[in-house]
């Protein structure tokens, strides 16, 4: 009975040491568990090596941008006959007294005033009218006299001799149809080629006349996509009707609610002067110019390169490489574009570490 007691308690002490020694192993495995640090990934994921190199980073957009003139009414003929002469050609810079075109062959000349022609101009007439004949003579270097709106023997004088050298009958009145008063001389300018045309008949009241704006609007119609990638500042480069290069910038859009997928980046150029500069008579004057634009998205820089796809951001904001041994490299990232990257802080040939990915 004693024997039985005795082989129970043997047993009971055995399966109690077998509990303890159970326990204790499962301990030390949670202990190693949460001490040991999990394997990086990025260490044992298949990869290959490739060197740190001098290199360019940059990228750019090839489209099209559009040069166009706005045009304002500048002056209406009063000549009454059939054109007989075109004697400008659209777009080209006026002065005070330069002959636009011929009726009946007589020239009808520009001279600068905001007043139009409305009447004959005769000794003794005065008005505004007469101060702008006054002024256009007297920059023409006929007239030295006051410029007081009075049509006086002296502007008579004057008129006489202009009309003698421009090739008008010699008769000290201005007819008319024979000048028009343009807001603003220097104007570059445009005939209404629809209405002014040698054979086409005038009766007078006709608006014939435009000038243009100081400089065209540039701009680049592109898609919604596209714009995305063009903020304002944006280097806009330019290829002039002579093959030459004009340097412009994104500088604010328009859309059109009718097409949606379409936005109008326009451009300017960096100091408030036109884009074509000196070179803006070589556009059209009266239709669209299409002319190739390269917009440089990201622009062009040289240093160390590696492939964008061998960069990590770490969980506080910093950017790595791993090296060929494995070590990790905080780096500094300059520029990137078309899946490589500019960066700083590893030496050139560094062999670092480029996922792969397995099929």
């Amino acid at each position: 009975m004693s024997e039985r007691r005795g082989g129970s308690r043997w047993a009971a002490l055995a399966a109690a040491t077998a509990a303890g020694l159970a326990l204790g192993a499962a301990g030390v495995w949670a202990i190693s568990t949460v001490i040991v640090p999990p394997t990086d990934p990025l260490e044992d994921a298949p990869h290959t090596l490739v060197s740190v190199q001098t290199g360019d980073v940059g990228s750019s957009l090839n489209v099209n941008a559009t040069a166009s003139w706005s045009l304002s009414e500048a002056g209406r003929n009063q000549a009454a006959g059939v054109v007989t002469d075109i004697l400008v050609t659209d777009g080209a810079a006026v002065q005070q007294g330069d002959p636009l075109y011929a009726v009946n062959l007589r020239p009808v000349t520009a001279a600068a005033g905001q007043t139009p022609a409305f009447r004959e101009l005769a000794l003794g007439t005065e008005g505004p009218d007469v101060r702008q004949l006054q002024t256009m003579l007297s920059d023409l270097g006929y007239y030295g006299g006051a410029v007081d709106g009075k049509l006086g023997t002296g502007t008579e004088r004057a008129l006489r001799a202009w009309q003698k050298a421009v090739g008008y009958p010699v008769t000290g009145i201005v007819s008319v149809g024979d000048i028009i008063f343009v807001p603003e001389l220097p104007s570059r300018v445009v005939i209404d080629s629809k209405l002014v045309q040698r054979g086409s008949v005038l009766s007078g009241g006709e608006n014939v006349l435009s000038t243009l704006s100081p400089a065209p609007t540039f701009a680049l119609p592109i898609t919604a996509a596209q714009a995305d990638l063009v903020p304002d500042g944006t280097r806009v480069e330019l290829t002039a009707p002579d093959g030459l290069t004009w340097t412009g910038q994104a500088q604010g859009r328009r859309s059109d609610p009718a097409q949606p997928d379409t936005v109008t980046v326009l451009l300017a150029s960096a100091d408030d002067s036109p884009i074509c500069a000196e070179a803006c008579a070589s556009l059209s004057a009266t239709e669209q110019s299409i002319l190739p634009a390269r917009v440089v998205t990201v622009p062009a820089a040289e240093g160390l390169t590696v492939p964008t796809s061998a960069l990590s951001t770490q969980p506080d904001g910093s950017t790595q490489l791993v090296l060929d041994t494995g070590q990790h490299v905080t780096v500094t990232v300059l520029s990137a574009a078309r899946g490589v990257s500019l960066i700083e802080g590893v030496a050139e040939g560094t062999l670092v570490r480029l996922p792969t990915v397995e099929d």
